[in-house]
């Protein structure tokens, strides 16, 4: 969506991608230029008919090969600044803003309140380190559907993603499209710990530290850390109750951080 002053302001659409195909992106790509925003709204829900102005898929593909190389050109000084065409690049292209760094969180469910427990303090930690200006990624090892209105409700910051649908058999591929893009591990429950463990993860070979809320590590270079102490410390730096520079607890020398 776009206002209609602003999208003639820009010119509309480049007629030079006519019929169709890279149109909007070089739109979006002008609007950015602007100094606008492009956001991506995950509960928007557009109905599209595919194929509706094209005879067949032969077509859509000669409409692509002949418009790449023009946007391409039209935008090569900001291309030059992406990221290369990597299926490992996608995570890191995907939002643009500074954060003060990235938290990978595996625990069984998606933290609501519904499931009490240890639910309502792992969320607490998430919307915490939210506010202290940190991305946080939810990894869930049990997949299982989800309350959908009370994910939007519970969590209505931009900076958590929820990884709810793969599940532990699916962490192995997670992780290898992900590799190196976080700077803290944090393992939630023994189990969840030994089957990383049984599988040959070891957070210091992989250039990271880990921090594991239960009693002991499971992993040389793991640092053990209540998850009650840990979001009691996280809420006290956030109000300003606390002068420690980082959210973490120290690391072992070997963690390198």
């Amino acid at each position: 969506m776009t206002r209609r002053a602003t999208f003639r302001e820009l010119g509309g659409f480049d007629l030079r991608f006519t019929p169709a195909y890279y149109e909007e992106s070089d739109y979006c790509f002008r609007l950015r230029r602007r100094g606008w925003k492009v956001v991506y709204d995950p509960h928007s829900v557009v109905v599209h008919f595919g194929f509706a102005s094209l005879p067949d898929e032969m077509h859509l593909s000669r409409m692509l090969a002949a418009n790449r190389p023009k946007f391409r050109d039209v935008h090569r000084e900001a291309l030059a600044e992406a990221f290369e065409a990597d299926e490992r690049n996608l995570f890191a292209a995907s939002d643009r803003r500074r954060f003060a760094g990235r938290v990978l969180l595996l625990d069984d469910r998606v933290p609501l309140e519904a499931l009490g427990g240890g639910a309502p303090r792992a969320q607490e930690i998430l919307h915490v380190l939210c506010e202290l200006g940190w991305f946080a990624t939810f990894f869930a090892t049990d997949p299982v559907p989800l309350d959908w209105d009370a994910v939007r409700r519970e969590f209505p910051e931009s900076s958590v993603e929820l990884i709810h649908h793969l599940g532990r058999r699916h962490f192995a591929q997670f992780w290898e499209r992900r590799r190196g893009a976080y700077d803290v591990m944090v393992v939630c429950r023994p189990h969840n710990f030994a089957e990383l463990l049984a599988a040959g993860f070891d957070a210091a070979a992989e250039g990271g530290c880990a921090w594991s809320t239960t009693p002991r590590p499971w992993w040389p270079g793991a640092v053990p850390c209540s998850a009650g102490c840990w979001a009691t410390g996280l809420r006290r730096r956030a109000s300003g109750r606390s002068t420690r520079r980082s959210p973490w607890p120290a690391p072992p020398a070997r963690c390198g951080r």
